[in-house]
């Protein structure tokens, strides 16, 4: 499915070129997608580390791994253009740890990557945004979730955002540092709107090598 992830912020783009972004691949053409995938990327985090067969490294004592969805989103710098110019590649953990009854919503991510002509043009920053929107919209319908269980359910009492990268550029680490803002500024809108009723977001634990 391909869709627009960021049309609420489009207002922060005001006199930049227009970005869209789009998720999966399914939007471009198989050789334009293996001419982004074959350039140096922007940032490059620790392959050593899979995301998609790696679920179990962040199984912690005590925890539970309820879904772990992989996602891929590419951007194209306006609509109708077909031609791929930066992507993001991350997994969202969603966890439940007993000892405190809590539910943790991790993004693991893996690689940003802006093709180098559209590199310091908002491309990067793009990406960041619509991947803000999906974590956030994760933990938005876990938090609802929780609250529609039976009281047979393993009770929930607090969720808690968590943001992993290593990071091997210095651009990749400014991203990183952007998402985490936007994260912060979800966290507290949220429980500001939601103070006194119910589950509460925990702050935001970031786990990233600079």
């Amino acid at each position: 499915m391909c869709s627009w992830l960021d049309s609420e912020r489009e207002d922060e783009f005001l006199n930049k070129p227009h970005i869209n972004v789009y998720s999966g691949a399914d939007y471009f053409s198989g050789q334009n997608l293996d001419k982004l995938h074959s350039e140096t990327p922007l940032a490059q985090f620790d392959e050593t580390k899979k995301i998609s067969s790696g679920a179990s490294h962040y199984e912690e004592a005590g925890s539970i791994i309820l879904a772990n969805h992989p996602y891929i989103l590419y951007a194209a710098q306006s609509l109708g253009n077909k031609i791929p110019i930066g992507f993001t590649q991350f997994s969202i953990l969603i966890q439940y740890f007993e000892f405190d009854k809590s539910i943790r919503v991790g993004c693991l991510l893996d690689k940003i990557y802006v093709a180098d002509v559209y590199k310091g043009q908002h491309v990067g920053a793009a990406l960041v945004l619509a991947t803000s929107e999906v974590i956030q919209r994760h933990c938005s319908e876990v938090i609802s979730q929780c609250k529609l269980m039976s009281d047979s359910c393993p009770s929930v009492e607090g969720a808690e955002l968590y943001l992993y990268a290593e990071l091997h550029s210095e651009g990749g680490e400014s991203m990183v540092q952007l998402l985490n803002s936007l994260l912060e500024v979800f966290m507290d809108d949220y429980n500001d709107e939601h103070e006194g009723k119910g589950i509460k977001l925990k702050e935001v634990e970031l786990d990233a090598g600079f």
